[in-house]
């Protein structure tokens, strides 16, 4: 919004009128709360979407979603394939942030892990299982032997 040099009253309205339809009713209802005072609104907004849908455990229950309900792909579309490895880059992305690392360290267990191997085709689970598996990692599986393997 600074880039763009826009003043509170023309920041509300790119606000209000990109965000999805539950945020927006909340930035709609802090801005009729705050009518006389467009920065103040704009201040109030940001605070309630960061409360709201940008706290570490919320955004860690999305991804988590997401991926549970990733589908289990077949080799033909490789396409699906890439919304996988774009889906393990966002959480090592977000891994990376000291806020998040925490409740993200979740990604680096087996489990966590397991939760994107098994949404791969056959072929390159097994691929990934006997390559990344234990040779690379101690071991262990990381997210970090995902996302290569997905890329590779």
């Amino acid at each position: 919004m600074t880039e763009l040099d826009t003043n509170s009253l023309e920041q509300l309205d790119l606000i209000t009128k990109y965000l999805g339809p539950s945020s927006k009713q909340h930035a709609q209802n802090i801005r009729c709360a705050n009518a006389h005072n467009p920065a103040t609104a704009v201040r109030l907004i940001w605070e309630r979407l960061d409360a709201r849908f940008g706290s570490p455990e919320m955004i860690e229950s999305s991804l988590h979603s997401r991926i549970v309900n990733f589908p289990k792909r077949s080799n033909e579309n490789r396409k699906d394939l890439y919304d996988l490895a774009d889906l393990a880059a966002e959480i090592e992305s977000i891994h990376r942030d000291e806020k998040f690392s925490t409740i993200f360290a979740y990604f680096d267990s087996s489990l966590g892990v397991n939760r994107f191997v098994t949404r791969l085709p056959y072929n390159i689970r097994e691929k990934w299982t006997t390559t990344a598996y234990k040779s690379k990692n101690n071991g262990a599986y990381t997210k970090s032997a995902v996302l290569g393997r997905l890329e590779g």
